[in-house]
C-alpha cells in the first residue's frame, strides 16, 4: 500500500508538466524506446537487446531530411537490485544537409516491483550532443544579385556567427509504469529531455534549448485466438509547440517457430488545437528473435501542394538475444 501511495504521489506531482516539440523524433515512437523515455532501458524480455532506426522525410529536395539511430541495452543487475544499462548513437539532417545533429546517448533505469505484475522504471540519460550548421547551404537578403536575380553564395552574408560547431550535454529523465499478463499489457510513461536547458551558441550567447515534455501510452490487449489489438499515444509539448501522435496496431500471433507474429496499424499526427497532418500506415513481423517494422507517412495537410512529395518513412529493425535457460541440470561427480 505504501509503495503504492508513494507512485501516485510522483504521477500527480509531475502531471502539470505533460499539458505544458519540436527535436528528433520518429512517427513509430515505440520502435525508438531509449529515445522516447530513458526509463524504457532493459525493458524487454531478454539477455540484451540491440535495434537501429532509418527516417526519411521530404524527397522534393535533392538531400532530404533523414535520421540514423543504433542503440543498445541491457538488464544488469547491482547491489542485488534489477536496473539497466543503454547507449544510443544519433545523427540527424536536415534538408540539403543545412543543419547536422550527432548526438551520444547513455542511459540507465531502475525498475521497482510493486506488485506482481507491475513495475515502476525510473530512468536517466545522459547526452553529448554536436549541432553543426553548413555555411555553403545557407543564403542570406544580403546576398541576392540584383544584377542576375538570384542569389551569389559568393557574397559576403555579414552575419555574425559565433561559431559553426557547437557541443553541449543534454539531460533527460523519465517515469514509467508498467503491467503485464498473459492477456493483458499496458505502459504509461512521462519523460523530460534538455532538463539542463544546454546552450546553443551559434549567433546569440543568451540562447538555449527549452525543455521537451512528454507523455507516452501502451497498451495491449492479447484473445485466446491469437489475435490482440495495440492502441498507442504520444503528446509532446514543447516551447509553444505541440504534436501528438495516436493509432493502433492489430496483428497475430502464430504457432510456427520462426514467423510468429504478424500485424499492421494506421496512425495520426496532429495536435489539439490543429488539424491532423499525417495519416501513418504501419506494419512489421517477428522472425525469431529479430523484429521488422515499416511504416509511411502520407501528408493529410491541405496545405501542401503536393502530397506525395512531402511524405515519409521509417525502417526499424530490432534483435533481442533470448534468456538461456537450463533445461537439464547435471552434477559433475568423480569417476573411480
Amino acid at each position: 500500500m505504501k509503495k503504492t501511495v508513494y507512485i501516485l504521489t510522483i504521477f500527480f506531482a509531475l502531471s502539470p508538466l505533460l499539458m505544458l516539440s519540436q527535436d528528433v523524433h520518429f512517427s513509430m515512437f515505440n520502435k525508438a524506446p531509449l529515445l522516447l523515455n530513458p526509463a524504457n532501458t532493459g525493458n524487454f524480455d531478454g539477455k540484451w537487446r540491440i535495434s537501429t532506426n532509418y527516417r526519411k522525410q521530404g524527397d522534393f529536395v535533392s538531400n532530404p531530411y533523414s535520421t540514423n539511430m543504433v542503440s543498445f541495452d541491457m538488464p544488469v543487475f547491482l547491489f542485488n537490485r534489477l536496473g539497466s544499462f543503454g547507449i544510443t548513437a544519433l545523427n540527424d539532417r536536415t534538408a540539403d544537409r543545412t543543419l547536422n545533429t550527432s548526438e551520444i546517448l547513455v542511459t540507465t533505469a531502475h525498475f521497482i516491483r510493486i506488485t506482481k505484475n507491475s513495475y515502476l522504471h525510473m530512468g536517466f540519460g545522459f547526452a553529448v550532443v554536436n549541432k553543426s550548421i553548413a555555411q555553403n547551404s545557407l543564403s542570406f537578403p544580403n546576398q541576392f544579385d540584383n544584377s542576375i536575380g538570384v542569389f551569389n553564395p559568393n557574397i559576403e552574408n555579414q552575419e555574425n556567427f559565433d561559431a559553426y560547431s557547437k557541443w553541449y550535454p543534454d539531460l533527460s529523465w523519465g517515469l514509467m509504469m508498467t503491467y503485464s499478463t498473459s492477456l493483458l499489457k499496458y505502459q504509461f510513461g512521462i519523460s523530460m529531455k534538455h532538463y539542463n536547458c544546454p546552450k546553443l551558441e551559434f549567433i546569440s550567447p543568451d540562447f538555449r534549448i527549452m525543455p521537451k515534455y512528454q507523455t507516452h501510452f501502451y497498451l495491449e490487449k492479447n484473445f485466446e485466438s491469437g489475435f490482440y489489438i495495440k492502441p498507442k499515444l504520444l503528446y509532446t509539448y514543447q516551447t509553444k509547440a505541440s504534436e501528438m501522435v495516436f493509432g493502433t496496431d492489430i496483428g497475430i500471433y502464430t504457432k510456427n517457430e520462426c514467423f510468429k507474429n504478424f500485424y499492421v496499424g494506421t496512425y495520426f499526427r496532429g495536435g489539439f488545437k490543429r488539424n491532423q497532418d499525417a495519416a501513418i500506415i504501419n506494419a512489421g513481423f517477428f522472425y525469431k528473435q529479430f523484429k521488422f517494422n515499416m511504416s509511411y507517412d502520407y501528408s493529410v495537410n491541405a496545405f501542401n501542394k503536393d502530397n506525395f512529395q512531402n511524405s515519409s518513412y521509417e525502417v526499424a529493425i530490432f534483435y533481442i538475444f533470448p534468456r538461456l535457460e537450463v533445461e537439464k541440470r547435471a552434477i559433475q561427480c568423480e569417476i573411480f
